[in-house]
């Protein structure tokens, strides 16, 4: 063997040690079982006054098309305090919706959030273990006096440093629920692009090993703090999937999409963008006569305009973006797509969504 044969030799055997240490870190992506039905759960809200309407009627419309209900009853505040919304208002809407979903086999899972501050968010209670314990257990007599089927967790901005502690409160209140063969679902959101703030708190792998779904709200890269954009753009919609079904069975995620999207002034200078539904784009384009724009790379649709003398941008998530999401959520075996909110959406928005929750 002459020298350049050795030095061959010697390459090709370098190349296949580090080929050889490679391959006991990467993890391959798990092969996709493409989900034949998706589970499809709705957030409920009371109403928030204003220009944006209560779920009421938008529920009794498709209550045959839910598997589960999230109304936004609960949140937990300072000193774990817990504050009760179900009856606001008292018109009677509580046990009409309470009645609706029983009658037609819909789970209830009232959302609980946390209470939110100018500076952040009330979670302090994570870090007392006998706070932590009697959050738990005023929850789990909640749900089991009411009879709900479970409760969402949805807690934001939580600290990194709670990290540990927010999945010790995932863990001790999935175990009292369970107990009763209720469940839990957490939601969160996206790893990919997202502020430290917003997501620092999550451990995804162990909340999702605690809790019944993990409920991914797939929203928002771009918001009222940032430059506009698509809410949603596809690209990051698929990165953040990609990398959580490596870590995640994906039969235990369901995507929230957004059916809501902000109304841009041109320069962030001029003011904050305008929180709208999908429902309130769609007219605000067909009163002002504006041809709505798809954007192919994103899979959202958007438009501009211009209102004394200010150019403004929208985007936002439509019944196609949905269609569109849902599709994406069965090719990569999840549970099911999540809606925020009913009451939010444009009139063809079911009809879009029911062609690609199934086969």
């Amino acid at each position: 063997m002459d020298q350049l044969d050795r030095k061959y030799l010697k390459t090709w055997a370098i190349a296949v040690m580090v080929l050889w240490i490679a391959s006991s870190f990467w993890k391959p992506a798990p092969r996709r079982r493409p989900t034949a039905k998706l589970e499809i759960l709705a957030y409920y809200e009371n109403g928030t006054g204003g220009n944006l309407p209560n779920s009421l009627s938008s529920l009794i419309s498709n209550i045959k098309r839910i598997s589960y209900l999230s109304p936004f009853w609960y949140s937990v505040g300072a000193n774990g305090a817990i504050s009760v919304g179900e009856r606001t208002p008292d018109d009677g809407s509580f046990d009409q919706v309470v009645n609706l979903a029983r009658r037609n086999g819909v789970k209830i899972v009232p959302l609980v959030s946390n209470r939110r501050t100018p500076v952040g968010s009330e979670t302090d209670f994570l870090r007392d273990p006998a706070l932590r314990s009697k959050v738990v257990l005023e929850l789990y007599h909640i749900a089991k006096g009411r009879g709900w089927d479970g409760l969402n967790i949805a807690f934001e901005l939580i600290p990194a440093s709670l990290k540990t502690q927010f999945v010790n409160f995932t863990e001790d209140l999935a175990t009292k629920l369970k107990s009763d063969g209720m469940m839990l679902f957490v939601s969160v959101f996206p790893p990919k692009e997202m502020p430290a703030a917003v997501v620092g708190g999550y451990d995804y792998r162990q909340l999702a090993i605690r809790c019944d779904r993990l409920v991914l709200q797939m929203y928002d890269r771009h918001w009222a703090g940032t430059e506009p954009g698509p809410i949603a753009p596809l690209p990051w919609v698929e990165s953040n999937l990609q990398y959580l079904t490596r870590i995640i069975v994906p039969s235990k995620i369901i995507m929230a999409v957004g059916l809501y999207g902000y109304d841009w002034p041109g320069e962030s200078r001029l003011g904050k963008p305008e929180y709208i539904s999908a429902r309130q784009a769609l007219e605000r384009a067909a009163g002002r006569g504006i041809a709505i724009k798809w954007d192919g790379i994103s899979r959202e649709p958007y438009y501009s305009y211009v209102e004394n003398q200010i150019d403004r941008e929208v985007y936002f998530g439509s019944g196609q973006t949905a269609a569109d999401r849902a599709t994406v959520a069965r090719q990569y075996g999840l549970s099911g797509i999540a809606i925020w909110r009913l009451g939010f959406e444009e009139p063809s928005f079911w009809g879009e969504l029911e062609k690609a929750v199934s086969i």
